[in-house]
């Protein structure tokens, strides 16, 4: 057992990958003996074709003969180098039956079934789900149905949180009891109610990023935007939570059932048949299980895919590589202390999976620790002010335990000594956005421009270019905006992913022509269009008071004979996108990707233009972000948002 703590720069994807060569080396090593799993396809292959070009280095150096150069690189191409999505679903799709026998459904899932990653898409598949659940069994659960079917978002955020958890439900016993997997069996759900009633009394209200932390387990059933009403503070923190808690198990049980039914699987849903498998069938566990098992981004893991990696193990041979400061991955309700109490954590797992049969072969104890201390992309002088940014408060008001937030630190330092003479730090504050953009744009012309700065490289100094600059913004609204920006001043950009494309001007106007497509009645509809197209709040009230339609004004009568035509193409979804963006003269990196994402929405499941509304609407309320990369150029800045950068 080996833990790497790995800062940035420190050369983590090299441990890994001579780790992965050293032990393929091994004369004893067969195709299935190694598993290597990360969090995102981009690192997965970059970590395949390393370990690839190692070996093939390996043998031009004569480090290695033709013989072990064959065996070797047999084996690389038949080793699982992968996501553990990836992983998860190829389990799953093996033995789906495990899944219908440890639930008690009736139905099996299809082995063709795939994971939607559209986060929308999943949203608005279980909005259907609760709505018609709610139909048959709502009078089951008196007022409480209405709190629920009031915040489906919530109810969906808290059943990925127990998924993540692996707290499961189990079928409804014939005696009508609601056993619950995990979890304590079912009784951390109920949490500490006195704490969460005195946090209700007297708050005026949440913000949406506000966290109940480890108050109740059922954080997670956030339904406090507004300041909660004695009816909702009894809902959540009266002293008997049962009956919300079974409600809770037969919507989560049902949605399992509805997914295993629809073949629609999530990131969270294939996980947690993944582990039901695992758990549930050892013949199945032995089927994928490996010597060793190499973990890349441990940071990045939950609760449910460290019990699978635990399960994994035939040999106490589990190398997790990982920084917890670098986590980045909170919405899919990652666990910290996986890497931060790694030993911990696997002695209270492996009690829990032992608890009857024997899963886990691995000890704690075992458990070699390392960190790798030198960094050889930075100076020192950007290590020094990385640190530092670790103990600023982000408020004047947050409280901040300044050695509490050091203890936990390994500091590194640079292994670089050419370019100490060559780095700069500023900082540099702006009374505005438009400020700001404008001051960013002044850096860029300036670095590449005025011949004050040098770029190292190997072959010798030269001076800046554009493609040595990067711009990293916090939301993506920003990256555009400095996108435009760079665009208008004759500035070479590269925009590159996780844009919020609905948001935009653009996926607001084709949600305003789907609503006004929509509904007839809607008396509103038009309202955004008019606002677009230049038109007063006196002019929109003037011209929506019209009630005789041959005195209508050209405009009026214009958008009518247009969204009657587009009511013709109300199957063909791509037409009629494409149709709405064409009016405005719109062709761009955005148009296409919005087209591209609700076309594919509803060619998959034959969503109507109602469900489609839905998605844009969550999709501007959730600030859903899609990769969205403008027209790569050789010598461009680069901009992204923080998040994309660390991906």
């Amino acid at each position: 057992m080996m833990v790497a703590d790995a800062g940035p720069g420190t050369g983590k994807t090299f441990t890994v990958v001579s780790r992965c060569i050293n032990i393929l080396r091994r004369k004893d090593m067969g195709p299935k003996d190694l598993i290597m799993l990360t969090f995102t396809r981009n690192a997965a292959a970059e970590m395949k074709e390393r370990v690839t070009a190692e070996v093939t280095r390996m043998y031009s150096a004569k480090e290695v003969t033709k013989e072990e150069f064959d065996r070797v690189s047999k084996l690389v191409k038949e080793t699982y180098i992968g996501t553990f999505d990836s992983f998860c679903l190829t389990v799953v799709k093996q033995s789906p039956f495990n899944i219908s026998k440890f639930f008690g459904f009736n139905e099996e899932l299809s082995r063709s079934a795939d994971i939607c990653e559209n986060d929308s898409m999943n949203r608005a598949h279980f909005s259907r789900f609760l709505d018609r659940f709610m139909h048959t069994r709502g009078s089951d659960f008196g007022d409480l149905a209405a709190l629920a079917a009031e915040n489906p978002s919530q109810v969906y955020n808290l059943l990925n949180r127990l998924m993540a958890r692996g707290i499961l439900p189990y079928k409804k016993s014939s005696v009508g009891t609601y056993p619950w997997f995990g979890g304590n069996d079912g009784k951390d759900l109920v949490g500490d109610t006195k704490t969460l009633r005195e946090m209700l009394e007297g708050f005026k209200g949440f913000k949406k990023d506000d966290d109940f932390g480890e108050v109740s387990s059922l954080e997670g059933f956030d339904v406090y935007a507004k300041p909660p009403s004695p009816e909702m503070r009894d809902a959540a923190a009266f002293e008997d939570r049962s009956a919300l808690i079974d409600m809770i198990h037969e919507i989560y049980h049902a949605y399992l059932r509805q997914c295993v039914i629809d073949g629609h699987l999530t990131f969270g849903v294939v996980a947690t048949f993944a582990f039901v498998i695992l758990y549930s069938d050892e013949q199945a566990r032995e089927s994928f299980r490996a010597r060793y098992l190499i973990v890349d981004e441990f940071q990045d893991t939950n609760t449910n895919q460290m019990m699978i990696s635990l399960m994994l193990l035939k040999e106490p041979n589990l190398c997790v590589v990982g920084d917890w400061k670098q986590g980045i991955y909170g919405f899919r309700f990652v666990n910290i202390e996986n890497i931060t109490k790694f030993e911990e954590r696997i002695a209270e797992l492996r009690a829990f999976l032992n608890d009857d049969i024997k899963r886990v072969s691995v000890y704690p104890e075992e458990t070699l620790r390392f960190p790798l201390m030198e960094n050889y992309r930075s100076s020192q002088l950007i290590i020094d002010r990385a640190y530092e940014s670790l103990t600023i408060p982000a408020t004047t008001t947050e409280p901040l335990n300044k050695d509490e937030v050091e203890k936990d630190i390994t500091y590194i330092k640079s292994g670089r000594t050419d370019i100490a003479d060559n780095t700069g730090f500023q900082c540099v504050q702006c009374e505005s956005q438009e400020d700001e953009i404008d001051e960013v744009l002044r850096r860029i012309i300036d670095y590449v421009e005025s011949g004050n700065y040098t770029v190292v490289e190997d072959k010798g100094n030269r001076i800046p270019r554009y493609g040595d600059v990067a711009v990293l913004c916090r939301t993506s609204a920003v990256c555009r905006k400095v996108y435009d920006a760079c665009r208008e001043h004759g500035i070479p950009a590269f925009l590159q992913g996780d844009v919020s494309v609905m948001a935009t001007r653009y996926g607001k106007m084709l949600l305003a022509w789907l609503r006004y497509i929509s509904n007839d009645k809607d008396m509103w509809g038009i309202v955004p269009i008019l606002a677009d197209l230049g038109y007063s709040q006196n002019e929109i009230d003037r011209l929506r008071s019209y009630k005789d339609e041959t005195k209508d004004e050209p405009i009026l009568i214009e958008l009518r004979e247009f969204k009657t035509m587009l009511r013709a193409k109300r199957r063909r979804i791509t037409e009629l996108i494409s149709d709405i963006f064409s009016y405005y003269g719109w062709d761009n990196d955005i148009t296409q990707a919005i087209t591209t994402i609700l076309s594919s929405s509803h060619r998959n499941s034959l969503m109507t233009i109602s469900d489609l509304i839905r998605i844009i609407e969550s999709d501007i309320e959730t600030d859903a972000k899609y990769d969205v990369d403008g027209l790569p150029l050789s010598n461009a800045v680069i901009i992204q948002t923080l998040h994309k950068s660390k991906g």
